[in-house]
């Protein structure tokens, strides 16, 4: 987010050094890494609220790894099961490198109960 705050920054400062098409050009990228900056802001404050809320408001309840397996870009990630009132959902979570649980492990899962879809692996 940083990054692309400053790089819009950069932009408009290079924008004021430039007369007609390349001031034009400097201000369209300007503005496009302003849009990055606002994106990439809006998805981190979203996920940060996400993680707080579960973890002021959220029900640990008991999981079970159900896949521990790496993507096309070599990211491991994991799969856990688990149920809230009777129902079984499933949470998907980047674990970087490779998972120290493996599949059948019980984990703990930061639930909301509000949106028992919506959890957090707290073991990982």
């Amino acid at each position: 987010m940083a990054i692309f705050g400053l790089m819009a920054g950069g932009g408009l400062i290079g924008a004021t050094f430039y007369d007609g098409e390349d001031r034009r050009a400097a201000l369209f990228f300007a503005g496009v890494f302003a849009l990055f900056a606002l994106g990439t802001g809006i998805y981190f404050f979203r996920r940060m609220f996400w993680i707080r809320r579960l973890t002021t408001v959220g029900t640990v309840v008991d999981g079970r790894v159900l896949v521990v397996d790496q993507n096309t870009e070599d990211v491991w990630y994991m799969i856990v099961g688990y149920q809230v009132d009777g129902a079984s959902y499933r949470a998907w979570q980047g674990t970087g490198d490779r998972s120290r649980f493996n599949p059948g492990d019980t984990v703990r899962v930061l639930v909301d109960l509000q949106r028992p879809d919506s959890a957090w692996v707290a073991e990982s």
